[in-house]
């Protein structure tokens, strides 16, 4: 398996460095495509951090303008990319033995987007700022997996002449089966030839830039399937620094949408 692995990271060392350490649960890939997008502004402490992981021979790192929006990052990083297969991660992401089920059926061209299901027990956090002793206090080495008796899938798209509505897809946790879906949890493997046909955008700043990515693969009739086996850790951290959760108003970018699409985005809650 020829690959590379793609990662934005922004006022997260200590995520990395535990997505790194997991590294060894999958086939090794050619290059870690490190996309760090930390602004001057983050504590000094943070910086030094990043620059011990960048030392790592497998990794790549690719110093981005501050806080870069993650679409116009994996943008940035894919066009950088030499091998004919790329895994886009998460910087809060853990890899498992099981991650790795996302190769066979991308090989196989069963779909032209593959992505796996998350085990994640504790909520998002990302309104409170992480400082270095609480961040050093992080256990770096592999987490058990946690015992969830659902997943999410994926997400699938209802239209309405002037709208689209966004709603999950959940499965029990023992699933391993392939299921085609409209959104897959952004944990995915894909041939570079699908850059082809769609690309990230880079105006969506944040978390509309997936909602437009397969909304383009709707567009370029691109299959898109979850392998259910395929489990990664979301272990979600507060950031040591301000970054696109905290200065990206979610409505700018849904205004973005709406402008390009000429059809509202919403998700299920909302509609």
């Amino acid at each position: 398996m020829d690959y590379s692995i793609i990662v934005p990271s922004n006022g997260r060392p200590y995520c990395l460095e535990r997505l790194l350490r997991s590294l060894r649960h999958v086939p090794a890939p050619r290059s870690v495509i490190v996309g760090h997008s930390t602004p001057d502004t983050a504590p000094d402490w943070v910086h030094a951090w990043y620059e011990t992981l960048f030392a790592d021979p497998l990794v790549r790192a690719v110093p981005l303008a501050g806080n870069r929006g993650p679409g116009g990052a994996r943008r940035d990083l894919a066009a950088l990319c030499d091998t004919p297969y790329v895994m886009f991660l998460d910087d809060d992401l853990v890899l498992t033995p099981d991650s790795a089920k996302l190769f066979p059926p991308l090989l196989a061209r069963q779909a032209d987007i593959v992505g796996g299901v998350w085990l994640q027990d504790r909520p998002s956090n990302y309104k409170e700022l992480i400082g270095e002793a609480q961040a050093r206090a992080i256990p770096l080495d592999d987490n058990p997996a946690p015992a969830v008796k659902t997943v999410p899938v994926g997400f699938t798209y209802s239209f309405a002449p002037d709208t689209v509505i966004k709603a999950p897809v959940s499965a029990p946790a023992g699933l391993d089966t392939l299921v085609f879906v409209d959104d897959l949890i952004p944990n995915i493997a894909l041939h570079m030839d699908v850059f082809a046909k769609i690309n990230f955008d880079e105006q969506f700043l944040y978390f509309f830039e997936w909602y437009d990515f397969y909304m383009q693969a709707q567009q370029a009739d691109l299959l898109c399937a979850t392998a259910t086996g395929a489990k990664f850790i979301h272990m979600p951290e507060p950031y040591a620094c301000l970054t696109a959760p905290h200065l990206r108003p979610r409505e700018e970018d849904r205004q973005r949408f709406h402008q390009k699409w000429d059809i509202l985005p919403l998700v299920s809650g909302e509609a």
